[in-house]
């Protein structure tokens, strides 16, 4: 502690103390300790500072487990983490069906969140959002499904956690009955090709070739099949679901932007932007610039 001068050797033996003080608390009294070690300071009267700086190692105790040892002079900052890009492949790894590759998935963020050093309060904010897209992705492929109705409860008991890997533990739990839900509701391949033209029409509907032909090349079945299998599922019929989503994307579009109406018209898969405004009134009952100029006010 009262060294006069500062030694590099000092870190070094300082962490080996501490290690032997955690490997002799665990065989005398049975359980693990976490330690930080605080800054350099020259006078007493600064070792508070010190002291409050190891004292941040408890925050990393939710993170990182138990048994840590932590010189906090060489803790990265905490960075910024954005999982948009991981989720979105979760999504998809749910829409495939592919367990495994979701359950790597949920690793890879983990990992990443424990590497950025977050907080417990930010680190329940990304396993929150983990579950509501989970969630959505589900709906979307079953809309009658009644899984949500614990969700609520589901992300309180993630926040009620003492340790991030029981967080977590919780997530993987919830996604595998995500993909029991779904493997029951895909029991019938009629359903599952329906709904995965359901989301190849979400992906491709800016497409001006896309058709009931290319949909029924893409997944290898008769239009007549595809046709029925397809109303059952929905209630309406391929060209109807690809207008409805194209009109969906359009008003986005005349709300959020300034485009002009025949760039907005190519942007939702419209060859010709005089049928497109024909279809859009027909949908909403009035003009693309008539209901820009209503949502832009």
């Amino acid at each position: 502690l009262f060294q006069e001068k500062w030694s590099r050797n000092f870190t070094s033996r300082t962490k080996e103390i501490c290690h032997e003080i955690q490997e002799k608390t665990k065989e005398v009294m049975g359980f693990d300790v976490s330690m930080g070690i605080g800054k350099w300071v020259k006078k007493p009267e600064e070792l508070i500072q010190s002291h409050d700086m190891a004292a941040q190692t408890l925050q990393y105790r939710y993170l990182l487990g138990g048994n840590l040892l932590i010189d906090m002079e060489e803790q990265p900052e905490e960075k910024n983490l954005s999982i948009k890009a991981y989720v979105e492949k979760l999504a998809a790894a749910l829409k495939a069906g592919k367990k495994e590759n979701a359950e790597h998935i949920l690793e890879q963020i983990s990992s990443e969140i424990k590497e950025a050093r977050v907080d417990k309060s930010r680190a329940c904010v990304y396993l929150q959002q983990i579950i509501r897209a989970a969630d959505e992705t589900c709906e979307d492929m079953v809309p009658d499904n009644r899984l949500f109705s614990k969700r609520e409860a589901l992300l309180q008991q993630v926040t009620e956690q003492n340790s991030f890997d029981s967080a977590v533990e919780l997530v993987r739990n919830h996604i595998g009955e995500i993909f029991q839900t779904l493997s029951d509701a895909n029991s019938s391949s009629g359903q599952r090709q329906a709904r995965l033209a359901l989301d190849y029409i979400q992906k491709n509907y800016m497409d001006p070739d896309l058709s009931l032909n290319s949909i029924c090349s893409y997944l290898n079945i008769s239009t007549s099949y595809f046709s029925t299998i397809f109303k059952d599922l929905t209630g309406e019929t391929f060209t109807e679901v690809l207008i409805r989503t194209r009109m969906e994307k359009a008003k986005e579009l005349l709300e959020n932007t300034t485009m002009k109406n025949y760039e907005i018209a190519e942007k939702v898969g419209f060859a010709d932007p005089h049928y497109f405004g024909i279809s859009f009134k027909k949908m909403t009952g009035c003009t693309p610039t008539e209901y820009a100029r209503e949502k832009r006010k």
